[in-house]
């Protein structure tokens, strides 16, 4: 009872991950392009290239897709990113295409100007910082 019990809780898990398909990588902006639609709805995507920082770097390209096009617009080469993706997959005419499907990048700037702002705010309230 107690082996069965193990082995259902041990593939709940497993689905639930795989249901939560959720990567992250760190790296470099190589390249933005520009917005296109694509399908016989139209559907906007845009695609960057952004080179990891592994021990082995890779070059990786990504798609913004729909609604999420916008997170580009103030990508530039050379941003420093933390970009949170899917991987999808799909069947055309016999073949399967890949994709990584990015839904959220966090470049290295924007989150220093946020820990700045915040300490800013925490000293306005608290008054001088002691070091």
């Amino acid at each position: 009872m107690t082996s069965f019990l193990l082995d259902t809780i041990t593939k709940q898990r497993y689905i639930r991950k795989m249901k939560n398909n959720v990567f992250t990588v760190k790296g470099s902006i190589q390249s933005v392009g520009e917005t296109r639609e694509v399908g016989q709805k139209n559907t906007k995507v845009r695609e960057f290239v952004v080179e990891s920082t592994e021990d082995y770097t890779q070059l990786l390209k990504f798609e913004l897709y729909a609604e999420k096009v916008s997170l580009g617009d103030d990508l530039s080469a050379g941003d420093q990113v933390n970009v949170f993706f899917s991987v999808r997959g799909r069947d055309w005419q016999g073949k399967v295409y890949n994709s990584l499907r990015a839904f959220k990048v966090e470049t290295e700037t924007a989150s220093i100007v946020a820990d700045n702002q915040e300490f800013k705010e925490k000293v306005e309230s608290e008054g001088e910082p002691v070091f």
